[in-house]
């Protein structure tokens, strides 16, 4: 138990054992190696390259940049200014001090005092070009009613000027001429009718005399006794274009008295739908109407004791 074990002494080496253990090592080695080239698949070998550690102070970290070449310092600051804009310039470090937000109220009171002044500049400027609307308005209205009115008076007019039958004196109702060649005469279908049926003799029912045109006293073709009678024998034309002319004239007339634009003292009042003027040319020319076609289809054929009866029936 005493005793402790002693550890020989390693041996020294000599330079030829050296050399044989380095040409024994190398030699192993190429063997190892031819080996591992045979039998593995060689592997890239890979640099472990060691990479800077960059030491940041706490000093310099608010200077650190950040996007678009900003700093951290930067960012404070413009966070700090809106902020401190945010709350009417006050100061963040003192909260009880209000200087900021009254001069704010006020300077927001004094911009609305002057947008109220200009609303109430701008009500009055449409308020003003509102009136001049209406007031050219009614201008307007006047003017049109005026121009109507004269319409109306100058169609009444041309009637009265131009389409007045010379027997009755009236607006020709029913407008038909005489045939004659040098006549052409044209007046009422119930005018030229009782003008034409006056000179027939009520006992034998015949002309005795030619007829002539009341205003020119162009006689007629002699109305012949024996039947059938030619066609050119019949004594009346109707007159077309006349007769479309004074049509378009009383209803231009009608619809200016329906209006409500016309007096009821004015003469174009006669002339509405109710009127004694319009009335009375309707039943005149519904009346010669009917006379003058009748006679036009049975003249050929119509013998003395038919032309009486017509004769009756006028009243002449």
């Amino acid at each position: 138990m005493g005793k402790t074990s002693r550890v020989p002494a390693a041996r020294p080496m000599t330079r030829s054992m050296t050399a044989h253990t380095v040409r024994r090592s190398t030699r192993l080695s190429g063997v190892q190696a031819i080996h591992e080239h045979t039998t593995a698949p060689q592997q890239p070998v890979r640099r472990k390259t060691n990479k800077p550690v960059i030491k940041i102070s706490r000093d310099a970290e608010h200077v650190r940049p950040f996007k678009h070449g900003r700093t951290r310092a930067d960012c404070t600051g413009t966070q700090d200014a809106g902020n401190a804009h945010s709350i009417g310039r006050s100061s963040p470090s003192d909260p009880h001090d209000t200087s900021g937000v009254s001069e704010y109220v006020s300077a927001r009171e004094s911009e609305l005092v002057l947008k109220e002044k200009e609303l109430r500049l701008k009500s009055r400027t449409l308020e003003q070009q509102l009136a001049t609307v209406s007031r050219k308005e009614r201008e307007a209205a006047a003017l049109l009613k005026e121009c109507k009115e004269r319409v109306g008076r100058t169609t009444l007019r041309q009637l009265e000027d131009y389409f007045t039958c010379p027997l009755c004196f009236e607006i020709m109702a029913c407008p038909y001429s005489l045939n004659p060649r040098q006549c052409g005469h044209t007046f009422c279908a119930t005018c030229i009718l009782k003008w034409f049926f006056s000179r027939l003799h009520p006992v034998c029912g015949s002309w005795h005399e030619p007829v002539d045109c009341p205003m020119c006293r162009s006689a007629l073709f002699c109305t012949p006794d024996n039947v059938p009678r030619p066609e050119f024998s019949f004594p009346f034309t109707p007159n077309r274009a006349a007769d479309n002319a004074i049509r378009g004239m009383i209803n231009i007339l009608a619809k200016e008295a329906d209006s409500g634009n016309v007096s009821a003292s004015s003469p174009l009042a006669d002339w509405g739908e109710d009127g004694h003027a319009s009335q009375e040319w309707c039943r005149k020319e519904r009346v010669g109407r009917h006379e003058i076609m009748s006679l036009t289809t049975s003249w050929t054929n119509m013998h003395g004791n038919e032309f009486v009866t017509i004769k009756s029936r006028l009243e002449v």
